[in-house]
């Protein structure tokens, strides 16, 4: 994005906090531990849903499950068999993979209960065993395919999840109360969900698909076992329950009301400079040469892209060139700020190649005295093998 607006690479966490964006992020604070270097501006909030979820289909106003469902559902129960729910939403985990672990999980686990997969069925081919298994559970009533459901009417009536770790998919999950699996393809932010899940105590390690049969049945078993430590763990955790707007419009409100403006990335970089916190970098155990505002410095000419007479005044916050004034000086003013960030890019790779070559030299010295030292003990060792010679060599001659 920045190379289609002319703009030079950048590190962008870094700028981020050197402009001191402010960021909302949707998640309730309670989802992870804080990052201790997370600039006053990075908020968290709610989680933002389209529609509020419900607990109890009969207290909703959402409309029915499709029949299909519903019946699977209602024969489940009458059966008194729990029900685990299964999807990868968009991402392509094959059919194959997903009914090998199905089957597994149906025919090993020490408790009988249903499994409806919700997604799209992959063309992949399946084997002969697979699909005659797949064919037998399904006409007992423990295992449903289907393309699409509402999850918000679905997932009230599930007793655990076997989800790809999408955000809203998962922390959906999560609402329910119930023991949560992350396993499919984990690209992304997959994983991190998949750790969320483990670390609050509601289900096992994320693991990838092509693992996920050594240890679905093991999901299984602990997530529907009676007195589960996964589902009281989940039953006292509090993921919210409205859908998270008036959370997220309130910190939009409050930024705004702190008349904090959005970053704009050339004056954020003007500003930045003219208050040095760009300049100074985060590398606080550097001598790094840092600009305030009302200073004069000249150009780096190593870098080749001022002459030596393009003087610089960094005041109020603005770069401004003694030579220009007008919309040409805006223009000039502009493209010297970029050439002030490249400069600044690479004085900061060259100060990381003096930094390794020091660290190299460091290195060299420490082997030179380690060699000094192993001398030093031979030549010590030498000596009084000399010394031994000589007292053995006297001893003899005085036999003699």
């Amino acid at each position: 994005l920045r190379s289609d607006f002319g703009l030079p690479k950048a590190d962008t966490w870094r700028t981020l906090q050197a402009l001191d964006v402010p960021m909302v992020i949707p998640m309730l604070p309670s989802t992870f531990k804080r990052p201790s270097d997370w600039p006053a501006h990075t908020v968290t909030t709610d989680f933002i849903f389209l529609r509020e979820p419900k607990r109890d289909q009969q207290e909703s106003k959402a409309p029915a499950l499709p029949q299909e469902i519903q019946s699977f559902i209602d024969a489940s129960r009458a059966c008194g068999r729990p029900l685990v729910l299964m999807t990868f939403s968009s991402m392509p985990v094959q059919r194959r993979k997903m009914l090998e672990c199905a089957q597994r999980m149906l025919e090993a686990s020490k408790k009988s209960f249903s499994l409806i997969y919700v997604g799209k069925r992959h063309p992949d081919s399946i084997p002969k065993a697979l699909a005659e298994a797949t064919e037998r559970l399904s006409a007992a009533g423990q295992l449903l395919e289907v393309a699409s459901a509402d999850f918000g009417v679905l997932f009230a009536q599930m007793d655990a999840f076997i989800v790809h770790g999408g955000l809203g998919t998962t922390v959906e999950a999560l609402r329910m109360k119930k023991p949560v699996a992350v396993t499919g393809l984990l690209l992304m932010d997959q994983r991190f969900w998949g750790a969320v899940c483990h670390e609050k105590g509601v289900g096992p390690p994320p693991v990838h698909i092509d693992d996920f049969e050594k240890t679905c049945v093991e999901f299984v078993d602990r997530a529907l076992e009676d007195g589960s430590q996964w589902l009281k763990n989940a039953e006292a955790l509090n993921w919210g329950e409205g859908d998270g707007v008036a959370a997220n419009v309130a910190a939009f409100k409050n930024i705004l009301e702190e008349g904090i403006k959005p970053a704009d990335s050339r004056v954020g970089v003007r500003q930045t400079i003219a208050d040095s916190s760009y300049l100074r970098t985060s590398r606080e155990s550097r001598d790094t040469r840092s600009y305030s505002r009302g200073t004069v410095f000249e150009a780096n000419p190593a870098a080749q892209r001022f002459s030596r007479s393009d003087l610089i005044w960094v005041t109020e916050g603005m770069i401004e060139d003694a030579s220009t004034d007008g919309q040409n000086g805006n223009t000039k003013r502009l493209l010297l700020l970029e050439q002030i960030f490249q400069v600044q890019e690479k004085l900061l790779s060259v100060d990381d190649e003096i930094e390794s070559h020091i660290r190299k030299g460091q290195q060299l010295q420490n082997d030179q005295l380690g060699i000094e030292q192993q001398l030093k003990h031979l030549s010590t060792q030498l000596r009084a093998m000399e010394s031994r010679v000589s007292e053995e060599e006297a001893e003899q001659a005085a036999q003699n």
